[in-house]
């Protein structure tokens, strides 16, 4: 009940109600690959879901991050172990902690 109250005008609220949470398990559970595309899945179904929906109110803030959201969304390779291979570079040369292990065996 609470969730239905402010359905619209919070995209978290949004994103946590029951009908919506239900299309992006959706989204997860289609893929039969791995958990890269089914996070992957989980995060064009959120922002599709955002977008489309003509009720929800979004501040300017919350309207750029969606923006930055999508693009980075739409920016993540079909491969994971692309996308493994591009953070590890990144966060090699970042942190001098790093060790790839410690996140893909």
């Amino acid at each position: 009940m609470l969730v239905l109250s402010d359905k619209f005008d919070d995209p978290q609220a949004l994103v946590l109600s029951p009908d919506v949470a239900v299309k992006i398990a959706e989204a997860i559970v289609s893929e039969h690959g791995d958990y890269y595309r089914r996070v992957k899945s989980a995060c064009q179904k959120t922002v599709e879901i955002l977008e489309g929906s003509r009720l929800l109110r979004l501040s300017p803030p919350e309207l750029h991050f969606l923006s930055r959201f999508k693009s980075i969304a739409d920016s993540l390779p079909e491969d994971g172990e692309v996308f493994r291979e591009r953070m590890c570079r990144v966060f090699a040369g970042r942190l001098p902690t790093f060790r790839e292990r410690d996140y893909w065996p």
